[in-house]
């Protein structure tokens, strides 16, 4: 039975960008602080977070400059550092707030492993990839407890855990445009191809929880189609709603999916009136495991925002809330008819009912 959701309420967090910085772009929340980067000039990313509306530059490890950040998920921050080197070597650093509610950087161990990314963490589980020496493929890891990674049943391929809920783990193997999305069950040891049968056509799965999974799936072009699954590859169900050019879904819980769709925005007409320019514009969007089900989030937001994201799901208790970020509407759009101007961070909340 689907949850009965109160009217949602929404919180609109500013994302002003650190000084001698033009850009900002956020990626996540590290519990319910916004995170992202700022860039320049420079070219150079400064990760960052923001607290009470002041942006704050991400605390980095001893002697680690190269760092990345991945989607931040949860209430902890997962991502890397690489080295100058040709080795091209390169270690995983997971970030947790200390007493002071400061994130703190650590270094995780992967002894015998070239480089590690982690990508995600669901209380002391930790996921992502490594190469054992250069030019090899990529391996799907897990961390648990802070101990060495273990390397996880894979294809003989590319493989990358991208989520997990702590029981559950879910990515992709292959390379575009082969690309095919994967279950692993942390419990059982075991992997689960979950993409069609045959080499087409692309899938990626994004979020998983409470036994079900999400991501994309694509047959070619820019667009995708937001797809479900629960735990084998023909419980597929597309999730796009109809009179949308695609959609991502991005994290579920509690049967509950979050993402977003795209609607094809016209700019403009030629002289004949035939659109002349039209852009894909995101809103964000919520399901309870059918297309049918389908509620755009964004059309709860102030009026200024113009396209908008949902990129996380938590569920605690009756309270659901869901974070990702939004673009303000420029004062004077582009040449081309763009609107689309600066970043805010965003948190929708509800509550549920059965």
């Amino acid at each position: 039975m689907p949850l009965q959701l109160s009217p949602w309420t929404v919180s609109v967090l500013p994302l002003p960008r650190l000084p001698r910085t033009s850009s900002v772009y956020p990626f996540g929340f590290c519990g319910d602080l916004p995170v992202g980067s700022c860039s320049g000039s420079s070219g150079t990313p400064k990760h960052c977070v923001w607290r009470g509306g002041v942006a704050e530059l991400l605390a980095l490890p001893p002697k680690r400059r190269d760092v990345g950040v991945r989607l931040g998920r949860g209430h902890a921050l997962p991502g890397y550092w690489t080295g100058s080197g040709a080795r091209c070597a390169g270690g995983a650093l997971l970030w947790r707030p200390d007493a002071q509610g400061a994130l703190q950087p650590q270094e995780l161990p992967a002894t015998g492993w070239l480089s590690a990314e982690a990508w995600a963490v669901a209380g002391d589980v930790v996921v992502g990839h490594g190469k054992r020496k250069m030019n090899a493929d990529d391996r799907p890891l897990v961390w648990r407890g802070g101990a060495e990674p273990e390397e996880l049943p894979a294809p003989e391929w590319d493989a990358n855990v991208t989520a997990t809920d702590g029981t559950q783990h879910v990515g992709s193997t292959g390379g575009i445009p082969f690309t095919r999305a994967a279950l692993w069950d942390g419990a059982a040891r075991t992997y689960v191809d979950l993409a069609p049968p045959g080499k087409g056509p692309m899938t990626a799965a994004q979020g998983v929880g409470d036994g079900q999974q999400v991501g994309i799936l694509s047959e070619g072009g820019i667009a995708t189609r937001a797809v479900l699954w629960h735990g084998t590859a023909d419980s597929r169900v597309d999730l796009t709603p109809a009179g949308h050019v695609g959609a991502s879904a991005w994290d579920c819980k509690r049967g509950l999916q979050v993402g977003v769709v795209q609607r094809r925005v016209l700019h403009h007409t030629d002289a004949q009136g035939e659109p002349a320019l039209n852009e894909c514009y995101e809103r964000a969007a919520l399901w309870q495991g059918t297309a049918d089900s389908f509620v755009e989030l964004h059309g709860v937001l102030p009026p200024e925002l113009v396209t908008s994201t949902a990129r996380e799901l938590r569920v605690e208790g009756e309270r659901v809330r869901v974070f990702g970020w939004a673009q303000r509407r420029l004062k004077a759009p582009e040449a081309n008819g763009d609107e689309r101007g600066e970043p805010v961070a965003v948190i929708w909340e509800a509550t549920a009912r059965g």
